[in-house]
Order: C-alpha cells, then structure tokens, then sequence
C-alpha cells in the first residue's frame, strides 16, 4: 500500500504537509484561530446571503404564463448572483437597516471582516485584535466567537421582522376567503 500521494505528499497529511511548505512559522494554535476566524465570517456571511435572498424573494411576482420550473431558476440565479458579490458590497446593502435595529452588532459585523481581512491578507495572528484581546490568546477568540453568534441571532431577529407583514398579509387573506370576501 502506497503511503503517498501521486504528487509525493505523505496520505492523511496532505494539507497539514502544504501548510507547512507556505507557513513555516504557524503553530496548532494559529491554524485553530484561522478556522474560527473563517468560519465565524462564513457563517455571518451566509445569513446575509440567506437575508437578502429571503427579504428580494418575498414579493417576487410569478409571471402565470411561464412554469413554475422558470420561476425557480429565476430564484437559483438570484440566490447565485448574491453569492459571488463581494462581502462589503453586499452587506452595505442590509447594513442601514441592521444598524437602524442592531447599532453594536452592525459596528462589530465590519469589525470582524476586518480581522479576516488582515489575517488572510498576511497580518500576524498576534498583531490582530477584537475588543482589546489578542485573537491569538483564549479570551480573544473566545469574544469573537461569542460576538458572532450573536450578530447570528440578531440576523434571524430581523429576518422575523422582514417576514410578519408577509405572515400577516397571508393570516388576514386566509380570513378574508374563509369569510367569503373578495381579496381583490
């Protein structure tokens, strides 16, 4: 059994082997703030996505003489375009309204892609830091994962808030029909 790769890399340790090639001086610790740092931006960038997506497809009119297959790949590519816009861009485009509701989350939102930014733009793990710590040390990173997920449940919240005069347009059409009124 072949213990290498076809390009020579020891098997199971492919990407710890490159690492180490590119980033000599990175230690475990290092490596573990790069994966929480990267996934607390992901996972505050996908609720954006998933906002924005939402929030433009909630009152998206369907156009009867086309299929219902057309409209979902209308959604596909709308879900795809907010995707590969770039962070800022489209974070500015909910962050009036974040701030108008969430004014710390919002400030700490460009905060934290600004660490990502400084870490995968070659600033050192030790000179980058989040409310007056260190990200290097326990208590620094342990405030940026706290914060995000905060910033996460804030996300939600607005989410509801977008969607109740959807829900209530729905709960007083349902009524409306059970009452035998015309909606129109």
């Amino acid at each position: 059994m072949c213990e290498e790769t076809i390009y020579g890399f020891p098997k199971g340790r492919v990407a710890e082997t490159i690492r180490k090639i590119l980033h000599k001086d990175l230690n475990k610790q290092d490596i573990e703030v790069f994966v929480v740092c990267l996934s607390c931006h992901l996972l505050i960038e996908s609720s954006i996505n998933d906002l924005l997506y939402r929030w433009l497809c909630y009152d998206i009119p369907q156009y009867c003489e086309r299929s219902a297959d057309e409209f979902n790949k209308a959604k596909d590519l709308l879900f795809e375009n907010i995707s590969k816009m770039p962070f800022a861009q489209k974070y500015s485009l909910i962050h009036p309204i974040f701030t108008y509701w969430f004014p710390d989350e919002a400030k700490d939102i460009w905060e934290i892609n600004g660490i990502r930014n400084n870490l995968f733009h070659g600033k050192s793990v030790n000179d980058v830091m989040f409310k007056g710590f260190c990200i290097r040390n326990e208590e620094g990173i342990e405030k940026l994962f706290m914060i995000s997920h905060n910033i996460l449940d804030r996300f939600i919240k607005l989410d509801e808030l977008i969607e109740s005069p959807h829900i209530m347009a729905k709960k007083w059409g349902d009524r409306l029909l059970e009452l035998g009124e015309s909606l129109f």
